[in-house]
């Protein structure tokens, strides 16, 4: 029977006790914590598709936002060669430096034959304005004999290296610049045969504004060219650190590190305690040091992670308090400010059931 009654004393000063602290005007501190990915401020990153497409987008950790995207369109065959001006890694540039350059060989070859008719117009052109005269025709009957005789004896050359070529015995470059050759002395040929008819029949005036429009034509598809082969080199948008990714879609990216951007998962359920005033926390996993970050803004688009409701948080860090590797993982821990003793039971048992 004493036992019994003392069950319900302990029991009913429990329950007092309980119900005192519930209604007790007393706050007490309140923080949680979250695991933090570190992203740099801004990040540019050149990558690739499986269907031939160069794209580069900028993109701004701070705001979520991509400031700028471009898309190359390589055609199909087309033997694509990337150069990069450093062979290391995780080297610095400023904007607007070049990091590289992207080679098409079918944009080039396109863009040396119309060079070539362009010459072989304005030839026409300048022969049709100048008269007919027989020292003229004459040059021009020389001009297209040598230029057939240097063909011919390149194309020996030529010969000569493609056997060479498939039995490795010279490198690709030199067989390339011969064949390149080659071809240059095929668009000469044309060019003096073109002068040779043009002194030897003249034209008539329509004539001469066709030739003049053909020029224009041509002149218009090169600078099409010319744009497309400027729009291959690769230009940094921002300051930063070059790393390059190795059997990955992406080729490289540039990390702007001038400030770090802590992307944190908090449940849903704390967004009401994510306010300016908050203060961040951050556990570096390599030294144990604790560094304080400034709260940015969240975003209000709720996510799921590790099956858990959540919105993202984001927090500033100045590079100069620590040398942070971005895409790290760093323990953090969110000041929420201070809530009543009945908020904290309640959470409790929110954690636990």
């Amino acid at each position: 029977m004493f036992i019994n009654l003392v069950k319900i004393t302990i029991a009913t000063i429990a329950l007092i006790a309980i119900i005192f602290l519930f209604i007790l005007p007393i706050n007490l501190p309140y923080s949680i914590k979250v695991p933090g990915k570190v992203l740099p401020q801004k990040e540019w990153v050149l990558s690739k598709t499986d269907n031939g497409m160069i794209v580069t987008q900028l993109i701004n950790n701070k705001t979520g936002i991509s400031e700028d995207y471009f898309v190359t369109q390589f055609e199909r065959g087309d033997a694509v060669q990337l150069n990069l001006n450093s062979k290391k890694n995780n080297f610095s540039v400023s904007k607007n430096d070049t990091i590289g350059i992207i080679h098409s060989n079918e944009i080039n070859r396109e863009l040396v034959k119309l060079q070539g008719k362009l010459a072989e117009t304005k030839a026409s052109l300048e022969l049709n304005l100048t008269g007919n005269k027989k020292s003229i025709i004459d040059a021009a009957k020389e001009t297209l004999a040598f230029s057939k005789e240097k063909s011919k004896e390149q194309k020996k050359i030529l010969a000569r290296l493609k056997a060479m070529f498939r039995k490795n015995l010279i490198s690709k470059e030199e067989y390339e610049i011969a064949q390149n050759e080659s071809n240059l002395n095929d668009i000469n040929i044309s060019i003096a045969q073109a002068q040779l008819e043009a002194v030897k029949t003249g034209e008539k005036p329509e004539q001469v504004q066709f030739i003049n429009s053909k020029i224009l034509s041509i002149e218009n598809e090169i600078s099409v060219l010319e744009k497309r082969l400027n729009n291959f080199v690769i230009i940094s948008p921002i300051n930063g650190t070059v790393n390059q990714i190795a059997n990955s879609d992406t080729i490289l990216f540039v990390a702007d590190t001038s400030e770090y951007v802590i992307l944190m998962p908090v449940n849903i359920k704390e967004k009401e305690y994510l306010k300016k005033d908050i203060s961040i926390e951050l556990q570096i996993p390599y030294n144990k040091k604790i560094i304080e970050a400034d709260f940015y803004g969240l975003n209000n688009k709720v996510q799921i992670f590790n099956g858990t409701q959540v919105i993202f948080v984001k927090a500033i860090v100045d590079k100069n308090k620590l040398d942070f590797i971005p895409g790290m993982y760093v323990q953090c821990k969110l000041n929420l400010g201070s809530v009543s003793i009945k908020e904290r039971i309640i959470k409790i048992f929110q954690r636990i059931f």
